[in-house]
């Protein structure tokens, strides 16, 4: 059973009440992951950097309204995002950092959450280059400033290669919105620790070794591994290896991906 790690938030909120439609931190949770999937990249290797600095932007009410908690709360968020950082295999050039920010463009109860690749090489590149007029830009220069520099570091230095083969979007059940990129290879599907990937599933409808995705030569397979509910693709219960291609549904108890 997965703890709840928000869990000693709980507490302070009694002692700082919030408005009943308050901001609530899996909501940002949530957009941390969608981020971290969306610019991952691959190095030479089989696995995938994540950005390590997450600026999350929000209204300056709902800030104002999570302030008592803010520092309780980063650290709490940082703690989950390592932890799925840990268990899909991926790396970091750096610990993670996370900062959370007031940004008048967006409406109440609005993310908004950027990323960077950030370490101490980036940060020496930074300080030997000559100093650039500011860019304009509402309310974002400074971040989307550094987001530039760090860019350029991200591109000529680090040399991260793109070799996703399929995407998948998760459209049903918890995590609505995530992208997971897959290479090429063997790649099983659960929510218990031993496979590759990982999906959440508190009412346990899926098992924790589901079925399995082959990438071999530009084309995609699946297949069941005896799984308690089954799998189906396009609603047809899978029974041997099935390929399957952009636009079709993958259904695993109350997750349901979509080949992106």
């Amino acid at each position: 059973m997965r703890l709840d790690i928000f869990k000693p938030i709980q507490e302070l909120v009694k002692r700082f009440p919030l408005r009943s439609n308050t901001l609530q931190p899996n909501g940002i949770l949530q957009e941390l992951y969608r981020e971290m999937e969306q610019k991952k990249r691959l190095g030479i290797d089989e696995n995938a950097f994540v950005p390590n600095h997450y600026v999350v932007f929000l209204n300056n009410i709902d800030l104002e309204e999570i302030s008592p908690l803010i520092a309780t709360i980063t650290e709490q968020l940082k703690k989950r995002l390592g932890e799925r950082i840990k268990t899909r295999g991926y790396r970091l050039l750096a610990p993670i950092t996370l900062e959370i920010k007031d940004c008048n463009n967006l409406e109440m109860n609005e993310i908004d959450v950027e990323s960077t690749f950030n370490n101490v090489q980036a940060s020496v590149m930074e300080s030997k280059k000559p100093k650039q007029a500011p860019l304009q830009d509402s309310g974002r220069q400074a971040v989307n400033d550094e987001g530039r520099r760090t860019h350029i570091f991200e591109e000529r230095a680090t040399h991260f290669i793109d070799n996703t083969k399929l995407k998948l979007e998760v459209i049903a059940g918890e995590n609505v919105g995530e992208i997971i990129s897959l290479q090429s290879g063997t790649f099983t599907f659960g929510r218990g620790r031993d496979v590759k990937i990982q999906l959440c599933d508190e009412e346990e409808t899926i098992s924790r070794t589901h079925f399995e995705i082959s990438i071999n030569e530009g084309k995609a397979y699946i297949r069941d591994l005896k799984s308690t509910n089954g799998t189906k693709v396009n609603d047809i219960v899978v029974a041997d290896s099935v390929e399957i291609q952009t636009g079709d549904t993958i259904a695993a108890g109350n997750v349901i991906l979509m080949v992106a």
